[in-house]
């Protein structure tokens, strides 16, 4: 009796597996959409870009969206978590299917507390509001983008995000300092006032736009 009863739990089982196997096949036959996760490892580079100093280290968020190959069509957005400079996201998408993705990584805003300069109504273009930046030097404003093309075949895949802004370095070599310290100035403090600066990009394609005055008051040389 038990060895009967376990070749019908053998049949049972393999009945069941080989149910679930006709109906992804038979899904896909009619046309039905066969969905696969993809895991994208988000990976904020460390070494230094376009700036002298900072190394992403206080980036604790990365938005995403997914849009259509042609990037007519908006499927979804999310955000995800990023720690040691990493963000792990699983995407359920159609298989075999190519899409775009927008990636911006940054500081996260928190009520009563620090608030981000950047704002969207869509990755496609993020805006940048300068009253936001109440000193300079401060890595807390540093952000990271990537725009990638992803192919939905299940495997893993790793994303490298990149600055969108430069860094205007005021005194920032040691012989700048030299300088001064000869004609008997002691600098330890630096500020600026830029006009014609851009507050909006285009992350798809690169492209800026306004032009607005921004003063940074004086803050600490790092």
């Amino acid at each position: 009796k038990n060895r009967f009863d376990m070749k019908r739990l053998i049949y049972i089982v393999a009945l069941a597996l080989g149910v679930a196997g006709a109906c992804q096949k038979d899904g896909a036959r009619s046309g039905m959409q066969v969905q696969c996760v993809n895991r994208l490892s988000v990976e904020i580079p460390q070494e230094v870009q376009t700036r002298a100093v900072s190394e992403g280290s206080l980036v604790d968020v990365v938005y995403y969206e997914v849009w259509s190959e042609d990037f007519t069509t908006r499927h979804f957005y999310n955000n995800a978590e990023v720690q040691n400079c990493i963000a792990e996201i699983d995407v359920a998408l159609v298989k075999d299917q190519t899409y775009q993705m927008i990636f911006w990584a940054q500081k996260k805003s928190v009520a009563n507390g620090f608030q981000s300069p950047f704002s969207w109504s869509n990755l496609k273009r993020v805006n940048v509001n300068y009253a936001q930046f109440t000193e300079n030097n401060k890595d807390c404003y540093d952000a990271f983008y990537c725009v990638a093309e992803v192919e939905s075949d299940g495997e893993d895949k790793i994303v490298h995000l990149y600055r969108p802004f430069a860094q205007v370095n005021v005194g920032a070599y040691p012989w700048d300092l030299e300088y001064a310290q000869e004609t008997g100035m002691d600098v330890s403090m630096s500020g600026a006032v830029l006009r014609g600066v851009a507050n909006s990009i285009n992350l798809f394609d690169g492209s800026v736009d306004g032009e607005v005055e921004v003063s940074y008051s004086l803050s600490a040389i790092p």
